[in-house]
């Protein structure tokens, strides 16, 4: 239910916002919406809110702070085989399609309004301060968050939130090494993310329970999937030389 209001209210908000920018520019086509806003606008305010409402859906979809609060949830409460395709499967789709949204909305306005000096004319809001601080929010509230949760899935929500806030680095970076960031970040992220769950799941069916706390003496009891387990999670932690470091340093290069 919390998944349902929240998604329904967020979307409603996107598509409210979209309505507003194709009242505003008269058109659906994004290079014919950038058109009309180089022409000039003639109420820069509903734009900035337009952009705000986009935003706000955009963030519900990639779970990132403050619209992150159905994640834990929604994976906690599902069966670990569902949690695993919403935080792996599922999650990447939504970033897929949420990202290069994101992208194609502030890079190609952004960009093109900077070449033609054009930016200034949307005045009172500074998009990507605003998309910083975003992206630094998930990144403390997800990691710090994660550390205190008894439930392993739980641990795991935090966990793609703090991811999404690096993903959304890419988005602030606002050039086309950012894009190529956030897709080398997502491939690695798949296999980190599933193979956690996958490996998590294997342990509830056998210990029958998803506390850490019973984890304990687990490398004595299933060797093979403790190894797999510490690796996943030392890639997700982004130490080297695993695939994670690589994905972070790839997209804190471009900064």
């Amino acid at each position: 239910m919390k998944y349902i209001v929240y998604g329904s209210v967020s979307s409603g908000v996107m598509l409210y916002g979209l309505t507003l920018l194709i009242g505003l520019t008269g058109g659906t086509d994004i290079y014919a919406v950038n058109e009309a806003l180089s022409a000039g606008v003639s109420n820069p305010l509903i734009l900035n809110i337009s952009i705000l409402m986009i935003l706000v859906g955009m963030g519900f979809k990639i779970a990132v702070v403050p619209f992150h609060f159905w994640a834990p949830d929604v994976y906690e409460g599902a069966p670990i085989i569902y949690s695993g395709y919403l935080g792996s499967s599922f999650k990447d789709c939504c970033l897929w399609a949420s990202d290069p949204l994101l992208h194609r909305s502030f890079f190609k306005f952004r960009m093109e309004f900077l070449a033609e000096g054009m930016w200034q004319m949307i005045e009172g809001i500074k998009w990507t301060w605003i998309v910083s601080i975003m992206a630094a929010l998930a990144m403390i509230v997800g990691n710090l968050t994660a550390l205190k949760q008894d439930n392993i899935k739980r641990m795991l929500a935090y966990s793609s939130i703090a991811h999404a806030g690096y993903l959304l680095m890419g988005v602030v970076i606002l050039a086309e090494e950012g894009i190529a960031s956030i897709m080398i970040y997502l491939f690695i992220y798949l296999f980190m993310n599933l193979g956690a769950f996958y490996v998590a799941m294997l342990f509830s069916n056998k210990l029958e329970t998803e506390s850490i706390e019973q984890y304990k003496g687990l490398g004595f009891r299933a060797p093979l999937e403790s190894v797999a387990m510490t690796i996943f999670l030392i890639a997700l932690t982004g130490i080297p030389p695993t695939g994670g470091f690589v994905a972070k340093l790839y997209i804190l290069e471009q900064l």
